[in-house]
């Protein structure tokens, strides 16, 4: 059994603590967060997926354990160098790419680019809680009081940002918010300034969202079939949340439902 072998995939990937047994592997996801957040919002995945599942949980440079590398400055860029760093490991075993938010983008754009550099090619696409990429300019973002936050003073972001997201309260010190706030603002750059590379993909394409999930309108899930040429579904899925929260956290405040229904999705695959 592996444990604590955090690095084996390269800086790129930091799986925590692990439950999947190397032999056993038949199917790996490549797992892309949400803004802000890291590897570590994937974690507690592994126990919750068959054994036949290995979790790739995606660590993006100027957070956690990539403190001190400096962010991404375009989506192309970082999404350019997970590709470099990862594909030889993804031609290994079938794979499934997912990302929840800006990870969505992301995530739509590693496929992107696989298929430009003619592979590996993933089994399917799964994507939560974010509108289609045909749909990224910020004038369609489903917060119409303030659908750009990067350049925002300090102030106003953390106003705008409790509004979007919740008052956390692990974010409540000024020092905390000083600390955090420059990743923040850079990845909400990456996602106010994405311009997407529009593509079919020829394989399945899952968009879903937590019910309740109001960045997202069904619409804009929708909207993800004209990106699929393989077998396109959405669905929306139940979640429980802090009550300082929004079901937007899912993932890692209840991510039950979506996992009880994403096993058995990756063993049919």
């Amino acid at each position: 059994m592996s444990a604590m072998l955090k690095k084996r995939y390269g800086p790129w990937v930091d799986q925590g603590p692990t439950s999947s047994i190397d032999h056993a592997v038949r199917m790996r996801v490549l797992a892309i967060p949400q803004a802000g957040m890291g590897a570590w919002a994937f974690h507690g995945w592994q126990a919750a997926l068959p054994e036949t599942v290995e979790l790739l949980p995606v660590e993006l440079p100027g957070r956690n354990s990539r403190m001190l590398e400096p962010k991404g400055q375009s989506m192309r860029q970082l999404v350019t160098a997970l590709v470099d760093a990862l594909a030889e490991t993804l031609r290994e075993t079938p794979f499934v790419v997912f990302g929840h938010s800006l990870g969505a983008w992301m995530a739509y754009e590693v496929c992107v680019e696989l298929q430009k550099r003619g592979g590996p090619t993933p089994v399917g696409l799964v994507v939560s809680g974010a509108r289609a990429p045909q749909l990224a300019d910020p004038k369609n973002d489903a917060d119409r009081v303030q659908p750009r936050m990067a350049d925002l003073p300090s102030r106003a972001f953390w106003a705008h940002f409790e509004r979007r997201y919740g008052a956390n309260p692990d974010l409540a010190h000024v020092a905390v918010k000083e600390h955090v706030e420059p990743l923040l603002k850079a990845d909400f750059r990456l996602f106010e300034t994405y311009q997407p590379r529009l593509a079919v993909l020829p394989y399945a394409v899952v968009a879903c969202a937590a019910v309740g999930d109001d960045r997202v309108l069904d619409s804009q899930l929708e909207a993800w079939r004209e990106r699929c040429g393989g077998g396109f579904a959405m669905q929306r899925f139940d979640a429980t949340w802090p009550p300082w929260a929004t079901p937007h956290r899912w993932p890692v405040d209840d991510p039950i439902a979506f996992l009880a229904w994403f096993g058995p999705w990756l063993c049919s695959h």
